[in-house]
């Protein structure tokens, strides 16, 4: 009985790491007009990334969009939106220990420009990269600001 408990706690510790809760997702326009109109951008494959250390202390926030000139249904276009969620849900862990580690909050908004449906391995591929140029660029930013 007592072994079926910790497994449980295990696997709930688990899904506390690799979640995206409503907190994390990045919905306020004032917000995606600052990450805009302020943040840094760069182009990761069919992904233009814009990001600014705004928000509440310590969170990590995530939004992404497709536009509707290449995806007229939006069936695709909801598709596109939740492989991205679901790739940056699994990869995202290495970028939310730093940002807390760091005490200071970051929001990032991905807009997809590619003109074919992706497929899983190409969106899981490029949110990896995506991962590692934020934390590239945040590394270079806190050594040159400490």
């Amino acid at each position: 009985m007592y072994a079926a408990r910790c497994s449980l706690k295990h696997k709930l510790s688990l899904a506390k790491n690799f979640s995206f809760t409503k907190e994390q997702r990045l919905k306020s326009r004032k917000l995606i007009d600052l990450v805009f109109s302020k943040g840094r951008r760069f182009n990761c494959g069919p992904f233009r990334v814009s990001f600014a250390l705004e928000g509440k202390e310590g969170q990590l926030q995530f939004g992404i969009t497709a536009g509707t000139r290449h995806f007229k249904k939006a069936v695709e276009r909801n598709r596109i939106k939740r492989l991205a969620r679901e790739c940056w849900r699994l990869q995202s862990g290495p970028l939310k220990t730093f940002m807390s580690q760091q005490s200071k909050p970051l929001a990032v908004f991905a807009v997809y420009t590619g003109k074919e449906l992706p497929g899983y391995d190409l969106v899981s591929g490029n949110m990896g990269k995506i991962i590692d140029n934020l934390l590239r660029l945040l590394n270079e930013k806190s050594t040159s600001n400490p």
